[in-house]
């Protein structure tokens, strides 16, 4: 959306002209409008971004979701399996739903750190529990990856308060 909004204002800039002071301000704003929404959906809501992607793992290698600005910056969405150096698990709380009820995931493995021989650093996002453990056992099984996890188990579920 940011990225529509800019560019609107570049076409007003660039291919209608500027002939008065309406117009600059139409285009101030909508640039204004358009920076803020992408620095909203690109820095701040990158994480929930990428939870809602899947992680896909084939024989060869990866897939991982990669945002707009990450791609301008040369990442990939396949990570080939030869450039896996290690899968980190993070363990955070986390608010979900289990059964139709509000949790907090409490020492639960939350996410995983794909670290690349490139030194390179790609997070997954948020994902249950469960899935994490069964891509990174996957990976482990299929690969030989190293998993560094410094928790145990499948962490508990508190009902929200």
């Amino acid at each position: 959306m940011g990225l529509f909004l800019l560019g609107g204002a570049m076409y007003i800039v660039l291919f209608l002209g500027i002939e008065n002071g309406g117009d600059v301000f139409m285009a101030s704003a909508t640039a204004f409008a358009g920076t803020f929404a992408l620095v909203i959906t690109e820095v701040y809501e990158k994480n929930s971004r990428r939870s809602a992607h899947r992680v896909r793992v084939y024989e060869n290698g990866m897939e991982l979701y990669t945002l707009p600005y990450e791609k301008l910056l040369g990442y990939k969405e396949f990570i080939p399996k030869g450039s896996v150096v290690k899968l980190e698990i993070l363990r955070y709380p986390e608010e979900g739903i289990l059964n139709g009820k509000a949790i907090v995931w409490r020492d639960a493995p939350i996410e995983i750190v794909v670290h690349t021989a490139e030194g390179r650093r790609r997070r997954t996002g948020a994902k249950r529990p469960e899935q994490i453990r069964r891509l990174t056992d996957l990976m482990k099984s299929m690969w030989g990856t190293p998993v560094e996890d410094h928790g145990t188990g499948m962490g508990r579920a508190e009902p929200r308060r």
